[in-house]
């Protein structure tokens, strides 16, 4: 399996609990262990791809801060690049933040400023190399963000279980994805509540 991941997402970016160092480190250190697992760094997204997704309001929020910009490019570069992987039938995991899923393409909030995974479909999407998708996000809240942006389109299907306990979840989940129509990538959002 591909991770992207890349070591400056490491680093604290902002102030806010979802930007303090430490929030990825166990995951890479249990991922690098895996012989069978590459990583691969992500380059930055380009403007272009970011405006698919968000105003220019928003775009020049983000790079009033320098680190928040880098890393926020980042992991937008990072879903692309898994995205690119997934729809050729690799198994890839993208690790990165900030998170994404409460960013619109007018606002943000929840620790959220670029919408990742909007990002990634629509390019996706631009470049014809998919027309539909189905995106499972698990979250303690709804990625309202990425509803925002990706809702209004019936190509979309966006999922949050709220199922109480983890079987009633896990068969939440189960069920929307047997009962979704065919769609060309299954994604999944994950967000850093917990």
């Amino acid at each position: 399996m591909k991770i992207i991941y890349h070591p400056f997402m490491l680093e604290s970016y902002d102030s806010t609990p979802a930007g303090a160092p430490g929030r990825l480190e166990s995951a890479v250190e249990i991922l690098s262990k895996q012989p069978d697992y590459e990583f691969i760094e992500p380059p930055l997204a380009t403007e272009e791809q970011i405006l698919r997704a968000h105003s220019r309001e928003i775009m020049e929020q983000v790079q009033r801060n320098e680190r928040l910009s880098r890393v926020s490019l980042l992991a937008a570069g990072g879903a692309i690049l898994a995205g690119e992987i997934a729809v050729k039938r690799e198994p890839v995991f993208a690790l990165i933040r900030p998170p994404g899923h409460h960013a619109s393409e007018d606002s943000n909030w929840g620790y959220c400023y670029l919408s990742n995974l909007a990002i990634a479909l629509l390019h996706l999407k631009a470049q014809g190399m998919i027309e539909s998708a189905f995106v499972l996000d698990f979250d303690l809240h709804d990625g309202d963000g990425t509803i925002n942006i990706l809702g209004g389109d019936k190509r979309f299907t966006i999922y949050n279980p709220n199922g109480n306990g983890d079987d009633q979840y896990l068969a939440d989940a189960k069920h929307a994805l047997d009962n979704s129509p065919d769609v060309d990538i299954i994604v999944a959002s994950a967000g850093f509540d917990e």
